[in-house]
Parts: structure tokens; sequence; C-alpha cells
């Protein structure tokens, strides 16, 4: 690990200092950076934590504070600033995943945006967002689609602002991040596409994109469970907002304090109440990509997707 500044793009968000998360997009090197990431002294084994596990607290002066054993501090500021106290010998890489994943979700919500676990595609002049629990086949699902012709607009952490009087996707990038099962069940080459970690079988696949953002946000599938069979069901605001919760990134990172819950929850509901909400529930294997695909499309394409008025 070096202190030489770097530059790179990563779903939109640019980077500067001394890292940038795997699978950065190389920018010429600009004051108008996002992020700017500086390296501190090593940092000592946090006291806070036990084996294995992160913790999240706030700092008096605002900053948020990740720790993790074996790995480090980062220092997290402002909405556009981190400081990292790696520990001596961490991995460089998972440095750089830490700060594309639950740094950046901290950073967005410190912005006042809400980071949403999930993939974008574009639909009809905006996004429509499939967003939820980790682990069930968002991404797979958004590339099933994209192999229909629906344009990819993001994946990862999705920053989305939700005020009247339409929530909107701020950034993104035509990538999917895949299981290179998924990628062989759905017949992509990976041959080209490289692997954020070394060894392990993720692939970041670049896709065909839509016209730049912001975009309105025009529907959003929530998934948070599997079933035998893939269904789709409308969801009130009230109950969208509670699932909504469910499909945030580092949700400790920014509800610590009860003021700072209460306006995570306004803004999960005010999103809820601008934007139709869908409970999707995928199928249990990837043989059943193509049929939940198919049930999201005619659920999208039943109800015609448009943004509620507050009033609704």
């Amino acid at each position: 690990m070096t202190g030489a500044t770097v530059f790179g793009d990563v779903s939109g968000w640019r980077y500067r200092g001394a890292l940038v998360p795997p699978g950065a997009v190389a920018v010429d090197g600009a004051d108008d950076a996002d992020i700017t990431v500086t390296l501190g002294p090593p940092a000592a084994a946090p006291p806070e934590t036990g084996p294995g596990h992160p913790v999240w607290r706030r700092a008096e002066d605002g900053r948020t504070l990740l720790s993790l054993p074996g790995i480090g501090r980062f220092h997290i500021e402002g909405g556009d600033r981190v400081g990292i106290e790696a520990a001596e010998g961490a991995d460089p890489v998972t440095l750089g995943l830490l700060l594309g994943g639950p740094v950046l979700a901290a950073l967005l919500r410190q912005r006042g945006l809400l980071p949403l676990d999930g993939a974008a595609l574009g639909v009809e002049g905006g996004a429509l967002l499939i967003v939820g629990a980790s682990g069930l086949g968002k991404s797979s699902l958004a590339a099933t689609l994209a192999l229909r012709g629906w344009p990819v607009l993001a994946d990862g952490v999705l920053a989305v602002a939700p005020t009247a009087p339409q929530a909107r996707l701020l950034r993104g990038a035509p990538r999917l991040r895949l299981w290179k099962r998924s990628a062989r069940a759905l017949g992509l080459d990976l041959a080209r596409c490289p692997q954020p970690r070394p060894g392990v079988d993720r692939f970041d696949t670049a896709w065909s994109g839509g016209a730049p953002g912001p975009w309105p946000i025009k529907g959003l599938a929530i998934v948070l469970n599997r079933a035998p069979s893939p269904r789709c069901e409308a969801l009130s605001p009230g109950r969208a907002a509670a699932c909504l919760a469910r499909a945030l990134w580092s949700r400790p990172a920014y509800d610590g304090d009860r003021a700072g819950a209460a306006a995570l929850m306004a803004d999960l509901a005010g999103l809820a109440s601008l934007t139709p909400c869908w409970l999707l529930t995928p199928g249990e294997t990837l043989d059943t990509l193509a049929a939940t695909a198919d049930v999201l499309n005619s659920r999208s394409r039943a109800a015609p997707l448009q943004t509620r008025t507050p009033a609704e």
C-alpha cells in the first residue's frame, strides 16, 4: 500500500486519494472529486470490537467511525471524506471493497441520500430499482432483464434522493457484479470480465446503459425472500417503507441516534409515498430466473410506471 494519489470512477462517484475501490475506471486527476481518501498511521486493534464483528459508532464531532478487527478503522465525514487507519498487514483489496460498499453507503447518508442495496434498469425514461436483502439474486435478475434489452443503470450501492416531487436515482454505471454460477446459467462469457477480488468467483460484467442520470424512479421491486414459485404484489406506502428499511446498506452507520433514526424512517416513508412499490419474491433456483423476470415484467407493464403525488 502506498500513499501515491490515484483517481478512479466507481458507479459515477469520483474517488481521489491513496486508495480507490477495485473495479474503478481510471479518470484524469481533477479537483472536483466526490470522495477524498487519506491514509493515516496504522490502527491498533480496536478495543470496542469482538472477533470478526464490525462496529459502527458516531463521534462527537459528527464523524461516523467503522472499526473492523484485523482491517482497521474508517473515519467518514461530511459526505465526501474518508480517513483510513489500516491495521498492520491489512489487505488493500479488502479496504477498497469496503470503500465502495458500506463506507460509500455511510457517505451517501451523510449527504441526505438513501443508500439502497440493489440494481437499477432503465424503463420509460426513468429507472426501475430491484432492491432488498443481500444474496437473493437481484443482480442476476437484472442481468436476465438486460439480456431482454433493458438498459443497465447501476448496481451495488444505489444513491437515491427521496425528495418530492419525484424520487431520483442519482448516479450509476452500466455494470453488474455477478457470481460465476449465475453468469454461466445466463450464458455469459466471462473471459474478459475482471474479478474485483482475485480468487473469488465474482465478476464485473459490462452492459448497454441508458441516458446519463439522474433518473426519476418509476418503480421499486423489493426482494426479501425466495419461494418455490415467483410472485409479485403491490405494497401500500406504509408497508413499502418497512420493507425498504431491510434494503438499506449499512443501516447501523446512520441510525445510531434517535434523531438519525427518525430522519431515516421519514426519508423511507417519503420514498414509498412517491414511488409505486412491489414485494417481489423470486424463485428459489437459477432455473426460475426467467420466470421471475416474466413476473416482474408483467407487473410493471400492467400498472403504468409513474411517480405518485405526495397526497396519494
